[in-house]
Protein backbone atom coordinates (compact mmCIF):
# COMPACT_ATOMS: atom_id res chain seq x y z
CA UNK A 1 0.00 0.00 0.00
CA UNK A 2 2.45 2.71 -1.17
CA UNK A 3 1.63 6.28 -1.83
CA UNK A 4 2.78 9.52 -1.84
CA UNK A 5 0.85 12.29 -0.51
CA UNK A 6 1.14 15.58 -2.45
CA UNK A 7 -0.03 18.74 -0.81
CA UNK A 8 0.65 22.69 -2.23
CA UNK A 9 4.54 22.90 -0.99
CA UNK A 10 5.43 19.49 0.26
CA UNK A 11 5.64 15.94 -0.88
CA UNK A 12 5.02 13.33 1.74
CA UNK A 13 7.23 10.36 0.41
CA UNK A 14 7.49 6.95 1.85
CA UNK A 15 10.16 6.64 4.57
CA UNK A 16 13.02 3.95 3.25
CA UNK A 17 16.09 2.92 2.80
CA UNK A 18 16.82 5.99 0.85
CA UNK A 19 16.16 8.29 3.84
CA UNK A 20 18.59 6.37 6.52
CA UNK A 21 21.13 9.32 6.79
CA UNK A 22 18.37 12.08 6.67
CA UNK A 23 16.74 10.46 9.11
CA UNK A 24 19.57 9.72 11.95
CA UNK A 25 21.02 13.40 10.38
CA UNK A 26 17.03 14.83 12.07
CA UNK A 27 16.78 12.61 14.65
CA UNK A 28 20.36 12.72 16.40
CA UNK A 29 20.17 16.69 16.43
CA UNK A 30 19.72 17.06 20.26
CA UNK A 31 17.26 19.90 19.26
CA UNK A 32 15.05 17.79 17.18
CA UNK A 33 15.26 15.27 20.15
CA UNK A 34 14.67 17.16 23.74
CA UNK A 35 11.19 16.84 23.32
CA UNK A 36 11.15 13.23 22.74
CA UNK A 37 11.09 10.22 25.43
CA UNK A 38 13.60 8.33 23.31
CA UNK A 39 17.44 8.95 23.55
CA UNK A 40 18.70 10.21 19.44
CA UNK A 41 19.10 8.18 16.87
CA UNK A 42 22.22 6.02 16.06
CA UNK A 43 23.35 5.47 12.50
CA UNK A 44 22.61 1.62 12.57
CA UNK A 45 19.18 2.49 14.48
CA UNK A 46 18.35 4.88 11.50
CA UNK A 47 19.10 1.94 9.12
CA UNK A 48 16.77 -0.64 11.12
CA UNK A 49 14.17 1.65 11.10
CA UNK A 50 14.14 3.03 7.65
CA UNK A 51 14.42 -1.16 6.63
CA UNK A 52 11.02 -1.47 8.59
CA UNK A 53 9.44 1.23 7.57
CA UNK A 54 10.28 0.02 4.03
CA UNK A 55 8.76 -3.35 4.74
CA UNK A 56 5.11 -1.25 6.51
CA UNK A 57 4.85 -0.06 2.95
CA UNK A 58 4.80 -3.46 1.37
CA UNK A 59 1.50 -4.05 3.28
CA UNK A 60 -1.30 -5.05 0.93
CA UNK A 61 -3.91 -3.98 4.04
CA UNK A 62 -4.00 -1.37 6.27
CA UNK A 63 -0.58 -0.80 7.94
CA UNK A 64 -0.05 -1.18 11.52
CA UNK A 65 2.25 1.85 10.77
CA UNK A 66 3.84 3.78 8.21
CA UNK A 67 6.32 6.42 8.13
CA UNK A 68 6.92 9.59 5.27
CA UNK A 69 9.64 12.29 4.69
CA UNK A 70 8.70 14.92 4.45
CA UNK A 71 10.11 16.82 1.04
CA UNK A 72 10.41 19.78 -0.91
CA UNK A 73 11.60 20.76 -4.44
CA UNK A 74 13.90 17.20 -3.30
CA UNK A 75 15.04 18.61 0.57
CA UNK A 76 14.31 16.44 3.59
CA UNK A 77 12.51 18.64 5.60
CA UNK A 78 11.37 15.83 8.40
CA UNK A 79 9.21 12.94 9.07
CA UNK A 80 5.66 12.37 9.87
CA UNK A 81 4.13 9.03 10.09
CA UNK A 82 1.29 7.03 12.22
CA UNK A 83 0.82 3.83 13.87
CA UNK A 84 -2.39 2.38 13.81
CA UNK A 85 -4.50 -0.07 16.57
CA UNK A 86 -7.82 -0.67 17.79
CA UNK A 87 -9.33 2.03 15.10
CA UNK A 88 -7.14 4.41 16.21
CA UNK A 89 -4.40 6.05 14.52
CA UNK A 90 -1.29 7.62 16.61
CA UNK A 91 0.28 10.46 14.47
CA UNK A 92 4.17 11.71 15.14
CA UNK A 93 5.79 14.50 13.37
CA UNK A 94 9.49 16.08 13.83
CA UNK A 95 11.25 18.77 11.75
CA UNK A 96 14.66 19.84 10.92
CA UNK A 97 15.05 22.84 12.82
CA UNK A 98 16.22 25.37 10.11
CA UNK A 99 12.33 24.14 8.19
CA UNK A 100 10.08 24.90 11.63
CA UNK A 101 7.79 28.07 11.62
CA UNK A 102 7.30 28.25 7.88
CA UNK A 103 4.03 25.86 7.95
CA UNK A 104 5.38 22.85 6.65
CA UNK A 105 4.54 20.83 10.18
CA UNK A 106 0.51 22.03 9.36
CA UNK A 107 0.87 21.64 6.31
CA UNK A 108 2.34 17.84 6.28
CA UNK A 109 0.06 16.98 9.53
CA UNK A 110 -3.22 18.47 7.29
CA UNK A 111 -2.14 16.44 4.71
CA UNK A 112 -1.75 13.23 6.82
CA UNK A 113 -5.06 13.91 8.52
CA UNK A 114 -6.91 13.99 5.22
CA UNK A 115 -5.50 10.84 4.03
CA UNK A 116 -6.25 8.99 7.11
CA UNK A 117 -9.87 10.30 6.68
CA UNK A 118 -9.85 9.34 3.34
CA UNK A 119 -8.50 5.94 4.42
CA UNK A 120 -11.34 5.45 7.03
CA UNK A 121 -9.73 6.26 10.05
CA UNK A 122 -12.21 8.30 12.60
CA UNK A 123 -10.15 8.46 15.55
CA UNK A 124 -6.86 10.25 15.72
CA UNK A 125 -4.49 10.88 19.00
CA UNK A 126 -1.04 12.56 19.67
CA UNK A 127 1.21 13.53 22.13
CA UNK A 128 3.38 16.13 23.06
CA UNK A 129 5.73 16.99 26.06
CA UNK A 130 4.21 19.56 27.90
CA UNK A 131 6.99 22.04 27.30
CA UNK A 132 6.75 21.61 23.56
CA UNK A 133 4.07 24.46 23.13
CA UNK A 134 4.71 25.00 19.71
CA UNK A 135 3.94 21.22 18.99
CA UNK A 136 0.95 21.30 21.16
CA UNK A 137 0.03 24.37 19.42
CA UNK A 138 -0.04 22.85 15.95
CA UNK A 139 -2.17 19.87 17.09
CA UNK A 140 -4.89 22.56 18.48
CA UNK A 141 -5.24 24.41 15.27
CA UNK A 142 -5.65 21.70 13.02
CA UNK A 143 -8.55 19.84 14.94
CA UNK A 144 -6.95 18.27 17.31
CA UNK A 145 -8.14 18.66 21.14
CA UNK A 146 -6.28 18.27 24.45
CA UNK A 147 -7.74 15.58 26.83
CA UNK A 148 -6.46 14.41 30.58
CA UNK A 149 -3.48 12.78 30.30
CA UNK A 150 -2.35 10.45 33.22
CA UNK A 151 1.46 11.66 32.92
CA UNK A 152 2.46 14.84 34.42
CA UNK A 153 5.14 15.78 31.76
CA UNK A 154 2.73 14.90 28.74
CA UNK A 155 -0.09 16.47 26.83
CA UNK A 156 -2.34 14.02 25.02
CA UNK A 157 -4.67 15.24 22.29
CA UNK A 158 -7.40 13.39 20.20
CA UNK A 159 -8.65 14.72 16.89
CA UNK A 160 -12.28 16.45 16.27
CA UNK A 161 -14.06 16.01 13.39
Amino acid sequence: MKRTIVASRIVLNPLGIDHIDELYWLESDLEVNRYQDYPPMTQEKAKLYCDDSEESWSSETFPKWQEFAIVRDGVFLGRIGFQHEGGVATVWYALVPEFRGQGFAREALTALINDLRGMGVERMEANCSVENVRSGNLLLSTGFEEIESDEEDLRKFKFVY
